[in-house]
This record gives C-alpha cells, structure tokens and sequence, in this order.
C-alpha cells in the first residue's frame, strides 16, 4: 500500500512519531473513506489484538468490518455513520463485534470527517475502544441495583 493508492494516508505515513504514537496506544485508530466506515478500511496493528485481524486483513477484504459486525447493531451503526456524515458532525455509536475467536466485544467507536478547502468530504479518522468490561460493570450494577429495591420494596409493604 502507498500513499498514492490512498492519499488520506500520506500524512499518516510520513510522520514517523505520529505513527509511532497511534501503533502503540491500546485503541484502534483508523482512517477510511468518509462515504462508509468499511470502505478503504485501515486500523493500526492493534487491530489484531482487539479483533484477532491484522490491518492487511482489512486492506484485502473490504466487506471484513460489516461481518464483524454483530448483524443486530450493524444497521444502527451504519445508520449513525451515516447520519455523521450527513451532518458533519462527528460520529459516536458503540456496538457490538465477534472477534476472529468468536468472543463478542462491544467497541466504543468515535471519528471526525476531514474536508478539504471547499468543504467536501475526503476521509474519516477515527478511534475504537473496547469497552466490554465497563458495559458487563454497568450490567451488573443495573440487576444489583434493581434487585436491592425490589428487595426494600417487599421490606416495606
């Protein structure tokens, strides 16, 4: 892959300490095609971590992301996408993901559109975060909490 291939990744490869950054902080930060979040498709490395895919898997099969995609959340993040890019504003929808493993995961996703001078859109830079364990905790928390007034409720009547 080079850069002509995909400009909105020149400055990304060009900038060795940015690029360093991005590699090693425990999210997935991506750049894509501003139209739809699986089109053009590039996650750092730790894509793999997260998902058990490497970056190459994404750049090769373009359809990867949408079947990653737990089938009852994609059409509610795909429409937030696209809602996103509508409007310019950024775009925020966590959803849920089956892992090459076939773990699911939920994924904090949040990106901005890049325009050019005349307002188009040109590409999307986004971060993933795996906040499965803070959704299982928020769970949790909900039953222990429903559970402890239904027990005060049969306390007082």
């Amino acid at each position: 892959m080079n850069a002509g291939q995909r400009p909105y990744l020149a400055g990304f490869e060009s900038s060795t300490g940015a690029r360093s950054l991005l590699e090693r902080i425990p999210a997935i930060t991506y750049v894509c095609n501003a139209n739809y979040l699986a089109e053009n498709f590039y996650p750092s490395p730790q894509s793999e971590a997260m998902t058990g895919y490497s970056s190459e898997a994404f750049l090769e099969d373009a359809a990867l992301w949408d079947r990653l995609v737990h089938e009852d959340d994609l059409g509610r993040m795909t429409q937030a996408w696209d809602q996103a890019c509508a409007a310019g504003t950024p775009f925020r929808c966590e959803y849920r993901v089956i892992t090459r493993d076939e773990r699911e995961i939920w994924v904090r996703d949040e990106a901005t559109f890049v325009l050019d001078e005349a307002g188009n859109l040109l590409y999307a830079q986004g971060l993933m975060l795996d906040v499965t364990e803070q959704r299982r905790n928020a769970e949790l928390l909900a039953r222990n909490a429903s559970s402890s007034r239904s027990c005060w409720m049969r306390r007082i009547a």
